[in-house]
């Protein structure tokens, strides 16, 4: 364990033991007690290494723009708070949100299609 630890590069150790681990002996109990403790000093440590804070800016913006992303798509596809049904029943019953389904579609609010889409007018020959 303590190699693990002091290895470079860097792990990740976790350590799991057997929920039973010092019930029955106390070797054990003492030794579950050493390599937890030798663990949460190591994590300790860890979080003050420069090499492991780094870039918890980026990752926090990172985390909320996910969760704007998501929130965006579930709304989209109508599986937001909001929603009145599946895809299923807004067929049946003709509901359509024209920005939404242009968002969806990758189509300009225009309704003009995105760059490289294929064109639907057809000509005559």
């Amino acid at each position: 364990m303590r190699k693990l630890i002091a290895a470079d590069p860097p792990v990740r150790v976790l350590y799991k033991p057997h929920p039973f681990t010092g019930t029955v002996s106390k070797e054990a109990d003492a030794a579950h007690r050493r390599i937890t403790a030798l663990v949460e000093k190591a994590a300790a440590e860890r979080a003050a290494d420069p090499r492991f804070t780094a870039g918890r800016a980026a990752q926090a913006t990172a985390t909320a723009d996910l969760a704007r992303i998501e929130a965006r798509i579930a709304d989209l596809t109508g599986k937001g708070a909001d929603s009145k049904g599946d895809e299923a029943e807004a067929t049946r019953d003709g509901i359509v949100d024209v920005a939404k389904h242009q968002e969806i579609a990758g189509c300009a609010p225009s309704g003009t299609p995105p760059t490289g889409a294929p064109s639907r007018r057809t000509s005559t020959v």
